[in-house]
């Protein structure tokens, strides 16, 4: 599923299958800690476009953090990403932090560019 992107070249398809693995494992296994799938994430993301994160990152992404709870609406229930405020991010949980991830995942969707930072 995230394992390859044809816009990418050889080198670039390696990075993904390298880093998809490990991203799917993280995001998946849920004694883990979503901040640990987040980190990662991050850090795919400042590969300066040589992963080619698609879509179905930021989908996969999104979706482990709402599974976790951290975009309840409830302020009193939502978890709270503790390390967001290190990646940019001026919302740590809810719909703030929903929204910069949608911004992002639209970015890479319709303008085809990768949102590196």
């Amino acid at each position: 599923m995230l394992t390859s992107n044809e816009d990418l070249n050889g080198e670039g398809a390696m990075r993904v299958r390298t880093y998809a693995p490990i991203f799917n494992e993280l995001c998946d296994n849920s004694s883990l800690e979503a901040e640990r799938a987040f980190a990662f994430f991050q850090k795919m993301r400042s590969k300066e476009g040589k992963i080619g994160l698609t879509e179905e990152h930021y989908v996969k992404m999104i979706v482990t953090l709402s599974d976790r709870g951290y975009f309840n609406s409830d302020s009193d229930s939502s978890l709270s990403l503790g390390n967001a405020g290190e990646f940019g991010y001026s919302s740590d949980c809810g719909d703030g932090l929903l929204f910069s991830l949608l911004n992002q995942m639209n970015s890479v969707a319709i303008a085809g560019e990768c949102v590196c930072e």
